[in-house]
C-alpha cells in the first residue's frame, strides 16, 4: 500500500488491501478487509464498508457510501453522496447517481444509468444499459430487462418487470409487467398485475 496517494486524514483498516496507484482522498473511510484496485479513486469524505471491493478504475465520490460486502466494479461510477447497499452490485461501466439509493442485494447491469436521487429497493436486477431516471422509485425484487428505460420520478412496484419504456412520473403496479417495445405514457398508471403488450401503447387510459 503506497502511502502517498492516501491524504493524510482518511481512516484505513490495516486488514485492507489497497492498490499502490488507488487514491483515497481526504476523510474518507476504509473498512475491514476492503479491496481496492489499480487506479480506483475514494473521494473526500467517502466510506466504504468492511469486505468491500472497489475495483480496478472505478470511481467513488465525495460522501458516497458503499455498504459492506458490496462490489464496484471495473471503470463503474457512483456520484456524490450515493449509497450502495450491503451485497450490492454495480457492475462495469455502470453509474449511479448523485444521492442515488441501491438497495441489499441489488445487481446494477453493465453501462446501466441510475439517476439523481432514484431509489432502488433491495434484491433487485437492473440489467444492461437500463436507464433510471432522476427521483424514480423502484421497489424491492424488480427486475429491468436489457435497454429498459425508467422515466424520471416514476414508480415501478414490487415484483413489476419492465422490458419497455415507463414514462415520467408514470406508475408500474405490483407484479406488472411491460414487455419487450411497450410503452407506457407519461403520468399513466399500469394497475397490479396487468400486462402492456409491445402492440399497444399505455399513453391515454389505464392499462389493464
Amino acid at each position: 500500500m503506497h502511502t502517498n496517494n492516501i491524504d493524510n486524514t482518511a481512516t484505513v483498516s490495516a486488514s485492507a488491501l489497497v492498490h499502490d496507484t488507488a487514491i483515497i482522498g481526504a476523510g474518507a473511510t476504509i473498512g475491514a478487509h476492503v479491496v481496492v484496485g489499480r487506479n480506483a479513486r475514494i473521494d473526500a469524505g467517502a466510506s466504504v464498508g468492511e469486505r468491500a471491493h472497489v475495483c480496478g478504475g472505478a470511481h467513488v465520490c465525495a460522501r458516497a457510501r458503499v455498504v459492506d460486502y458490496a462490489t464496484i466494479a471495473v471503470n463503474a461510477l457512483v456520484e456524490a453522496g450515493a449509497t450502495v447497499g450491503y451485497a450490492a452490485l454495480v457492475m462495469s461501466r455502470a453509474r449511479v447517481g448523485m444521492c442515488a439509493t441501491v438497495g441489499e442485494y441489488t445487481i446494477i447491469g453493465p453501462r446501466a444509468t441510475i439517476g439523481a436521487q432514484a431509489n432502488i429497493g433491495g434484491e433487485c436486477h437492473i440489467s444492461a444499459r437500463a436507464v433510471v431516471g432522476s427521483d424514480a422509485c423502484i421497489a424491492n425484487h424488480v427486475g429491468l430487462g436489457v435497454g429498459a428505460r425508467v422515466g424520471d420520478g416514476a414508480t415501478i412496484g414490487t415484483r413489476a418487470l419492465v422490458h419497455g419504456s415507463v414514462g415520467i412520473c408514470a406508475t408500474v403496479g405490483t407484479r406488472a409487467t411491460v414487455q419487450l417495445g411497450a410503452v407506457v405514457g407519461d403520468g399513466v398508471v399500469v394497475d397490479t398485475y396487468a400486462t402492456v403488450e409491445a402492440a399497444e401503447a399505455a399513453d391515454a387510459v389505464d392499462a389493464s
